[in-house]
């Protein structure tokens, strides 16, 4: 249960996609096909994409939690790309979520959450209807899904992958944006709103009402 990782959607092909991102990251390594059965089962902690494309658009699984989490680089990449772009996910253990949607260069919404460092999330744009339904920290991810299904992308791209099967692709270096304004705000925020006893919460099993448990550093020690 929950959810451990960063996605990137775009209303764009992977040939655009891929290009402006190399302009920023460096050049991505092709590294073989992925398929349908594997597209979730992506290697912790190592530099790769997984990439689908469907209807025009591009759903990207990041692992790493670098690109997506980066308000600055949505923002720029909806810029150059002249159309749509998310970035979010979440590592629902230590109960951080993000969400940045951005178009043709203007922020439209932007969500920062953690729950176990800072008291209050940074938001930025007007809420999104999805959030009064479900809101962004729901602990399986949902929250974070929720806008996605609500604006016409498909939610199984990125749950299950193309069915025909994906692509990855690594990093072939370790060149990443430099913090931009956006993320300078959020660390502004996280600096103001630091929780005193950050340093003294630890993962806990919560149980949850269909018998099903999470772990999650979400309460503070005893």
């Amino acid at each position: 249960m929950g959810m451990h990782g960063g996605f990137i959607v775009t209303r764009c092909g992977w040939l655009d996609l891929r290009r402006v991102l190399e302009d920023h990251c460096g050049p991505l390594a092709e590294d073989g096909t992925v398929p349908q059965a594997a597209w979730s089962r992506l290697p912790r902690g190592e530099a790769v994409l997984h990439v689908g494309v469907h209807q025009g658009r591009c759903y990207v699984l990041d692992p790493l939690m670098a690109l997506s989490s980066d308000s600055d680089v949505i923002v720029t990449l909806s810029r150059l790309l002249s159309c749509l772009v998310l970035g979010a996910g979440a590592e629902t253990v230590s109960g951080t979520f993000w969400f940045t949607a951005a178009s043709k260069g203007r922020l439209l919404r932007l969500h920062y959450d953690q729950k176990v460092s800072i008291t209050e999330p940074f938001d930025r744009g007007p809420r999104l209807a999805t959030e009064d339904l479900t809101p962004f920290d729901h602990p399986d991810g949902t929250g974070i899904l929720a806008p996605v299904h609500a604006g016409g992308d498909d939610v199984s791209m990125l749950l299950d992958g193309p069915a025909e099967g994906g692509m990855r692709f690594r990093y072939a270096g370790d060149r990443f944006p430099e913090r931009g304004q956006l993320g300078q705000k959020i660390d502004e925020h996280t600096r103001m709103h630091l929780r005193p006893d950050a340093d003294d919460w630890k993962p806990a099993v919560v149980r949850r009402d269909n018998g099903a448990y999470d772990i999650r550093a979400w309460t503070p020690k005893r």
